[in-house]
């Protein structure tokens, strides 16, 4: 604790603000205030403090009533970039409504397919795609929209799109994803900060990752779907073990 922050600690006692001894733990960036029962995010106006959001929770209530918890974020992106793979009517049901799910959604519907939003239903159209590019401003909004690739593929043998979130200089994580990609015969060119995929097919492989990647396992799963088998014991090593996936493989 410096003397600034121990002098207003000391101001708050004075003004007859009821507190227990704290312990305080300082970080890089912020002050908790730790008491026996509460949690107070710190209440003293520092620098640090004053540049960042707090929350503040007063304890000590007992808390009740209801709360309607949505589907998993997680699960549910590789999920609709599954849609794509389904040239009919996809039903999916309590999606979050949030950001990532918006824009894997805007991409959707630029690919061509029709949504229809109805009471925590959305109904996916992917019959009439006609794109096989993802618009870059929105490939840029999340690292997560790479997971479409590997669906476009597997469904129409192209696609293209540019590196998520600008992430074209230095180490590049998709390096796995285009890794697997060359693997089941894809054929990859980068230019410009752009990737452009085709094949005349997609032939299942072994894969061996490099390391465990949730992101990479998803988009061998999406583009393998209707791949080519040339040996029935073709498998993902070394691919990412995460509950998520079983709700996707359904």
């Amino acid at each position: 604790m410096t003397a600034k922050e121990y002098k207003q600690y000391k101001g708050l006692r004075k003004e007859n603000i009821k507190v227990a001894s704290p312990i305080f733990c300082l970080t890089k960036h912020h002050i908790h205030l730790l008491w026996k029962h509460n949690i107070i995010y710190s209440k003293i106006q520092n620098e640090r403090v004053k540049k960042m959001s707090s929350y503040i929770i007063d304890g000590g209530r007992k808390l009740e009533g209801e709360v309607t918890v949505s589907g998993s974020k997680n699960a549910s992106l590789p999920i609709i970039a599954a849609s794509i793979l389904n040239p009919g009517i996809t039903k999916l049901y309590n999606i979050p409504n949030i950001h990532d799910t918006k824009i894997t959604l805007e991409i959707l519907k630029y690919l061509g397919c029709k949504i229809k939003k109805n009471h925590g239903k959305i109904e996916i159209s992917s019959k009439n795609i006609m794109k096989r590019d993802i618009p870059e401003q929105l490939m840029n909004q999340m690292r997560s929209t790479v997971i479409l690739a590997g669906a476009i593929l597997g469904r129409f043998g192209e696609a293209k799109f540019s590196y998520p979130g600008g992430c074209d200089i230095g180490a590049r994580p998709i390096d796995l994803h285009l890794n697997a990609f060359r693997k089941l015969g894809i054929n990859i060119v980068e230019d410009s900060g752009f990737i452009t995929c085709k094949c005349d097919k997609i032939v299942g492989a072994n894969i061996d990752l490099d390391f465990p990647s949730v992101g990479a396992t998803e988009n061998i799963i999406l583009a393998t779907v209707y791949a080519t088998r040339n040996n029935p014991n073709n498998k993902c090593s070394n691919g990412a073990g995460n509950c998520r996936f079983s709700k996707l493989l359904k």
